[in-house]
């Protein structure tokens, strides 16, 4: 939580108000000179002059990736152009098996795309070289992220980076949606996401992700119950970027794992972040273990567990925590009064010590709140939120504490189940309500 680290987060934000005047190619150039950026992936194929959106998917170990690009062949066809970049990787040292299964994914997209007739473009790169310390999704999202930023740079245009995975599919206005949504004044966004519960036999795989996709849902309108301003959820195969945001904010980070969340809480407090819920990106309910954590380990850990119950974070640590967002204000006059649970964080983070500092760099009371606010941000949030429940709250039966958020939603007692309350909780995060 150091604060010069948040400094640097809002200078990187002031930048891009400083850089209006700058070209895109320009802005993709400092990039490039700043941040790691290589240029081996770059396609020969140059990009189409009307290229407006491109999507990144990076695939790994994805024997169907096919389904995810069929079901984008099929969308509402858009008026604009569309390219899509494969990001088709794998460590120098992975498994016979996982060379043999990209190789195959290659060869079949090469087969798949002589047969197709689409005003989208579709282009596979082949990453099959990635260092094993570094290997991972992180860095195939930001090799397929760089490259789409380099070509919107080659065209001097903005243009928008959308993210999407190997193991999805998508609605059929998915493509016309982000037409209508994403104009030249939004810097990011995120899709509406639902996993297929009807598609899954599986009756214990079935309950395991509507609990888990209940945990996320939960914990996403926990945070905005509690005055959490950036409490959007942050999944990878969701996610926007416009293209000299992304140059502006450093790009992609390198993470194995929970990349989606560090680069979003990046982009978000910039503002002008939109959510496009009337499309929707339904990803897979599988097991999997190409990551350390997320949906498919999730799905895993709950079936060997073999478990009855998936545990969350308690409404009431909530409840302590909508005391620390209402209060932010109060900081410039003088300390607000707060309880013990909250105080003892502070104290740990040196938080007053901090408000001293960003109160001396702050010329009046609204400045100060933009950077306060800027500075409470995912981060520091989360590390809230874990203290809170390793030192206080402990953790609560996911269906208990989404009915007890749901019952001060509403207004009234709620006892439904956990598919009751998954519907309740998507109609919540469709309608923003």
């Amino acid at each position: 939580l150091d604060i010069d680290f948040k400094f640097k987060l809002r200078t990187k934000i002031d930048a891009e108000s400083r850089m209006k005047r700058s070209t895109p190619k320009e802005v993709f150039e400092t990039y490039k000179k700043r941040f790691t950026y290589n240029s081996e992936f770059e396609l020969e194929q140059s990009p189409n002059p009307e290229l407006r959106f491109a999507i990144v998917i990076p695939c790994f170990n994805e024997p169907n990736l096919l389904v995810t690009l069929n079901s984008l062949l099929v969308c509402d066809r858009p008026s604009e152009k569309f390219e899509v970049l494969v990001v088709v990787n794998q460590s120098q040292d992975a498994s016979d098996e996982i060379q043999s299964l990209n190789r195959n994914t290659v060869e079949a997209f090469k087969k798949w795309k002589t047969t197709i007739d689409s005003n989208i473009d579709f282009y596979c790169i082949e990453a099959m070289d990635f260092p094993p310390k570094k290997a991972g999704v992180g860095l195939a999202r930001k090799t397929g992220m760089d490259l789409a930023a380099s070509r919107f740079a080659q065209l001097d245009k903005l243009g928008w980076i959308i993210n999407l995975d190997a193991d999805c599919e998508v609605s059929f206005n998915y493509l016309t949606e982000v037409e209508k949504n994403l104009k030249d004044t939004i810097r990011g966004g995120h899709f509406y996401f639902e996993h297929r519960l009807d598609e899954i036999d599986n009756e214990n795989l079935k309950i395991g992700i509507t609990l888990y996709e209940l945990h996320l849902r939960y914990y996403a309108q926990a945070l905005k119950y509690a005055g959490f301003k950036f409490w959007n959820h942050t999944v990878g195969s969701c996610i926007i970027a416009r293209s000299d945001v992304y140059a502006l904010q450093g790009g992609m980070n390198q993470r194995k794992a929970g990349e989606d969340f560090y680069f979003m809480h990046k982009i978000m407090p910039g503002g002008d972040c939109i959510e496009i819920n009337q499309a929707t990106v339904y990803p897979s309910a599988r097991i999997s273990d190409r990551v350390p954590f997320g949906t498919g380990k999730a799905q895993g850990d709950w079936v060997e567990s073999g478990e009855i119950e998936r545990m969350t974070y308690s409404f009431d640590l909530f409840s302590s925590l909508s005391l620390f967002f209402t209060t932010l204000g109060e900081w410039y006059a003088s300390r607000p009064d707060l309880n013990e649970y909250l105080n003892a964080f502070l104290m740990r983070s040196s938080f007053d010590e901090n408000v001293s500092k960003i109160k001396k760099r702050s010329s009046s009371l609204d400045v100060f709140s933009k950077n306060l606010t800027q500075f409470c941000d995912g981060f520091f949030t989360l590390k809230m939120v874990h203290f809170l429940r390793d030192t206080y709250f402990g953790e609560e039966n996911v269906v208990t504490a989404a009915n007890n958020l749901l019952s001060e939603i509403r207004g009234e007692e709620c006892h439904l189940n956990a598919f009751e309350l998954l519907t309740a909780y998507r109609e919540l995060d469709r309608h923003n309500e």
